[in-house]
């Protein structure tokens, strides 16, 4: 089967939007535009589309968005399925029956609200005992400010329904500000109301990653770091050490019963409805002297990094010391330099079988005009 694979990290803001004409931020595109190369590195036969084309990065033929019309592809594998995604490769002259219908968008759409996650915890605490609250999703800007007077120390996260990557994500402590009821406001008119969650003391950041097809199958632990709640960095490890990592806080079977009940959950909410991956985050917390699981913060129906992490690992890597970063400068200049420095600092060590066991590798190529990296080291 010849398949096309497509990164559009975009994808989140688009669902956000809901339009097939929604023009990206220049921020979402120059990452799409830098990383495209990404998912050649996890898959072993079709074409990846790439903005340039480069020699030397992945497994997957490099193809340009002029060759889609000429091209023989029986699928077509996205980072994310979307209304704007849809209209772009159509304009490219991509097959319709490649593409999916309208209905099949908009269960994407309706699966990737956060109502979703709030559905799925409230299930879960039914089935496994875990001290967590249930976020509130309001649909007017006076009850958000209901929720913020009661909210534990006053101290609130609000999230847009659909939003992803750190973006659409709030803070608020001790008072709500003229600019966060105007923030709330426009949230509730935009996309029809606002999600209120008290705030956690997160410890680890973590996330389970699975792939539904005729079933719910688990792929695997995925450990990563944010920065102001944009992606930073995942560690590259096995599940075994990845529970190892986590066991500090949780108890074991506890993640065990968590994972089942996922399977359970999803099981009866996706089959014949969504084929692909999707991402289920969780973060540890510390609550006073003790520390917490906190078992659905949100649901990606989509890629994550989190399933990048897991097939690099089982690929390309020899064992469980190495991480995989994305790096941003704004001078491509100092980004090459910042790179080169990595390279002659980290040399890259191979086993005898060709996987990569200590220093720098360059996941995504670095052109005139880079600003984005994603490297593992």
């Amino acid at each position: 089967m010849s398949i096309l694979y497509v990164f559009n990290p975009e994808h989140d803001l688009s669902l956000a939007n809901g339009s097939p004409f929604f023009n990206a931020p220049l921020s979402a595109q120059q990452f799409a535009k830098d990383c495209s190369y990404l998912l050649s590195w996890m898959f072993d036969d079709g074409y990846v589309l790439v903005d340039e084309k480069e020699v030397g990065y992945g497994n997957l033929e490099n193809v340009c968005s002029e060759e889609l019309s000429s091209l023989a592809i029986d699928k077509i594998v996205p980072w994310g399925w979307d209304a704007m995604l849809v209209n772009t490769l159509q304009k490219l002259g991509v097959e319709s029956a490649l593409l999916p219908t309208a209905e099949q968008q908009n269960i994407i759409r309706t699966l990737s609200h956060r109502q979703t996650a709030i559905d799925a915890l409230k299930w879960i605490k039914t089935q496994i005992p875990l001290d967590v609250e249930l976020p509130s999703f309001m649909t007017n800007s006076s009850e958000a400010k209901v929720f913020f007077e009661n909210v534990a120390n006053r101290n609130a996260v609000y999230k847009m329904p659909w939003s992803g990557s750190g973006k659409g994500i709030r803070y608020c402590v001790d008072t709500l500000t003229e600019n966060d009821l105007k923030w709330l406001e426009n949230v509730v008119v935009k996309q029809g109301g606002v999600v209120g969650e008290r705030y956690y003391d997160v410890v680890q950041n973590f996330a389970m990653e699975f792939c539904v097809t005729d079933k719910v199958e688990f792929v695997g632990y995925s450990l990563f770091d944010t920065q102001n709640g944009s992606y930073k960095s995942s560690a590259l490890v096995s599940d075994a050490v990845a529970v190892e990592r986590l066991s500090k806080w949780v108890v074991v079977d506890v993640l065990e019963q968590c994972k089942a009940a996922i399977i359970r959950y999803f099981s009866e909410c996706l089959l014949q409805k969504y084929e692909g991956y999707f991402g289920v985050d969780m973060f540890v917390y510390s609550d006073g002297n003790d520390y917490k699981l906190h078992p659905i913060v949100e649901v990606n129906f989509r890629l994550t990094m989190g399933v990048v992490a897991c097939k690099i690992r089982e690929r390309l890597l020899e064992n469980d010391n190495m991480n995989m970063y994305v790096y941003y400068n704004k001078s491509t200049e100092n980004l090459k330099e910042y790179c080169a420095n990595l390279q002659q600092n980290n040399p890259l060590i191979r086993s005898e079988n060709g996987k990569i066991k200590l220093g720098y590798f360059a996941l995504t190529p670095i052109g005139n005009q880079t600003h984005y990296h994603i490297y593992l080291l």
